[in-house]
């Protein structure tokens, strides 16, 4: 004790009454109420220069620190093994991190906490550091710029790297170093999925996702994404929700616009889609941003193009739509939807559709779309073309272009029937109807020819039949007697559209009658219907019909028999009827025949047939001749009046007319036609007797007209 004392003694300056204990070990001065310990030169009460340990392993002790404000420490716990700093009441606990760097630019740390396990025994990448945080300054600091951005770093095998980053602007980067928004997941991965977020979408109803809401308030949460639990085993649907409502309410199950199912369908305006895409509502696809104008009522898809520029007539300036198979270079399975305009007339458009197919080789993309058909507003339909005009038509056509175009009808399990046109019969194309396959059975050629039978006609309408009769039959079933069969033959000088009155000579109609000959087709008979006479509107039409014949030895007819207009037949062009009237007398009691004078000055006989005397007819021409006999008698009450036709001189056929009882005489008709062989020479007379009457007519006679026509048949 003598020894410190002395010690203590010898070390004390009794000038200044510091303390110094081996000349620096501990120095305290007393003036200035400091301690150095390590130094003779404490700049504070307390100035430690060298390690300063506090226990021993495993054996610590409290250390704490306070500070001015009441209640603020900070304090290493032995017994807990950690930091505490405490602030004051209504004070955080506080830990500044600084640096002394007078000039801070970009890139300079501020302060970091260091995450490390030093002493693990793996020792390499296990004793680095593990993780750290750290402030770095953003910019180079000035009076009016201290821009600092907060780092987190952590390591995997090796020191701790930026694996986040708070911006001096509030954005949060991770995996990234510049942030662009104020939550800014980037990955260099290309197989991850950066962010995740889970839920209890375990079980049926339950559900987790995101919502977007109104900043500073609670509510007002109008969209979310809504990840909801349809049975166990994790599969969840998804559902975009919108609320529209004009509250303070939050999105529900309810508002779902877009959903889609675990099972790959997706639904628009339904959570439940029945189909892939099931859209419940208007479907519109634009090309471009412009609207243009709302859809039309009642539209449930729409695709919009661009305006069409004025004046432009592209017929498929919108290749609005297509569907492909997946054939890669293969153009051969596509089809083109296409929208333009194939007029405008003034301030009216004019729309067309056109619809195209893929045509190409496999492989290949030559002839890849070959427009099939375009439709026009204005109801023309083409087929291989698209510009469907139409033919002499104002409203709707349908147009087929093509080399050899046509239309095919197929009744399942029998032959096909078809109408065409076929562009290799005579100098130009024909409209050809087909039946049973490829049979021509009708052919219109370009001239307006018809053909049935035939694909090449010879005359405006030509029927054809091989190997059985060609026969043009026409029915008529009805229990009115006036109903008929005709067949029509009408001429008229003009046009169709202002026909005129025809003229003397003019052939109404006919019908012809042809042969083949070894090379051509010759006339070898005809009969026609010619005008003959002048002819006045709705008066008179003299007509008369001709029958033509080719005799032996003969190569085209000649007219064989005319009835005239009168109705007098003329054979061999030659008068066949002798028109012989008299008048014959004679008293009541007189019952003698009288023979029919011949009067024939009405008209010529014709006397290579006959010759005739004053009261007979001598044959020339040898036959049978067809004698019509017509008689009109004037006669009293009760009488007859008896005719007979002689044959070389005998009766051969007798009639008589009677007049029945009035007060009036009155004439009386009679006629019979027979069949009469003659020979050359044989000789034909008529004669007449009256019998009966006591009553005179008139000047006490009877009178009788005779009609006699011959026919050489």
């Amino acid at each position: 004790m003598g020894s410190l004392v002395a010690e203590l003694a010898e070390k004390l300056s009794s000038a200044t009454n510091n303390f110094d204990i081996d000349e620096g070990t501990m120095y305290v001065n007393t003036s200035a109420d400091t301690v150095g310990i390590g130094t003779t030169n404490p700049a504070s009460k307390l100035d430690v220069q060298g390690t300063l340990q506090v226990g021993v392993n495993d054996t610590g002790h409290d250390v704490k620190f306070f500070g001015a404000t009441a209640g603020a420490y900070a304090e290493w716990d032995e017994s807990a093994d950690e930091l505490e700093i405490r602030g004051g009441a209504a004070t955080p606990g506080k830990l500044l991190l600084s640096t002394a760097e007078t000039t801070v630019v970009d890139g300079n740390k501020l302060g970091q906490i260091d995450f490390q396990a030093p002493l693990d025994s793996a020792g390499t990448d296990a004793i680095l550091v593990g993780a750290s945080i750290y402030a770095e300054a953003d910019a180079t600091f000035s009076a009016s710029v201290n821009a600092t951005e907060l780092v987190f770093a952590t390591g995997a095998s090796e020191a701790a790297a930026e694996k986040m980053r708070i911006a001096s602007n509030g954005y949060v980067g991770i995996g990234t170093t510049a942030p662009r928004t104020l939550l800014d997941i980037e990955t260099s991965s290309a197989a991850s999925y950066p962010l995740l977020v889970a839920g209890d979408i375990d079980s049926d109803g339950g559900y987790t996702g995101i919502s977007f809401g109104l900043h500073g308030n609670a509510n007002y949460q109008k969209a979310r994404i809504h990840v909801e639990g349809t049975s166990s085993y994790v599969r969840p649907d998804m559902h975009f929700l919108l609320d529209a409502t004009d509250d303070s309410s939050n999105a529900a199950i309810a508002d779902a616009k877009v959903s889609f199912m675990n099972d790959g369908k997706v639904g628009i305006g339904t959570t439940a889609p029945a189909d892939n895409l099931h859209v419940i509502g208007t479907l519109r696809i634009n090309e471009s941003t412009t609207l243009g104008h709302a859809t039309n009522a009642g539209t449930a898809f729409e695709i919009r193009g661009d305006a069409i520029a004025s004046g432009s007539t592209d017929v498929d300036e919108f290749k609005a739509f297509k569907i492909a198979l997946n054939d890669g270079t293969e153009y051969g399975g596509q089809a083109q939807f296409s929208l333009g305009r194939w007029e405008e007339n003034g301030s009216d458009a004019r729309s067309s559709l056109v619809i195209s197919l893929g045509h190409g080789g496999i492989a290949s993309s030559t002839n890849a779309d070959v427009d099939v058909m375009t439709l026009r507003s204005s109801g023309n339909v083409g087929i291989g073309t698209t510009n469907p005009d139409g033919l002499n038509s104002s409203g709707p056509s349908l147009d087929l272009e093509g080399v050899e175009p046509q239309i095919t009808f197929l009744k399942t399990g029998q032959s096909q029937m078809a109408i065409g046109i076929n562009g290799n019969i005579g100098s130009g194309s024909s409209m050809v109807f087909y039946t049973g396959g490829s049979n021509t059975r009708m052919t219109i050629t370009s001239a307006g020819s018809v053909g049935i039978g035939t694909s090449v006609p010879s005359s405006f309408v030509n029927l054809v039949k091989e190997g059985a009769n060609c026969e043009l039959r026409l029915d008529t079933f009805s229990d009115t007697e006036a109903h008929s069969n005709y067949i029509t033959f009408s001429k008229a000088d003009g046009t169709a559209g202002s026909p005129g009155l025809v003229d003397d000579n003019s052939i109404i109609g006919g019908l012809s009658f042809q042969a083949y000959d070894g090379s051509n087709y010759h006339e070898a008979a005809l009969i026609k219907a010619q005008i003959n006479g002048t002819p006045s509107d709705g008066a008179d039409m003299p007509t008369e019909l001709l029958f033509a014949t080719t005799a032996e030895g003969a190569g085209s007819p000649t007219t064989a028999m005319t009835i005239t207009p009168n109705a007098e037949v003329i054979y061999d062009n030659q008068p066949h009827v002798v028109w012989a009237g008299w008048n014959a007398s004679q008293s009541t009691t007189t019952t003698a025949w009288v023979n029919y004078p011949l009067d024939t000055t009405t008209i010529a006989l014709n006397t290579n047939f006959m010759t005739k005397s004053t009261n007979t007819f001598t044959c020339v021409k040898a036959g049978t001749y067809l004698v019509s006999l017509k008689t009109m008698s004037e006669i009293g009450d009760n009488e007859y009046v008896h005719h007979r036709m002689l044959k070389n001189g005998s009766h051969y056929i007798q009639t008589h007319t009677y007049g029945v009882d009035s007060d009036n005489d009155r004439w009386v008709d009679y006629a019979f036609t027979v069949p009469v062989e003659l020979a050359a020479t044989n000789t034909i007379g008529f004669d007449a007797y009256m019998s009966g009457g006591n009553v005179m007519w008139h000047d006490g006679t009877s009178y009788s007209m005779l009609t006699i026509t011959f026919l050489h048949i």
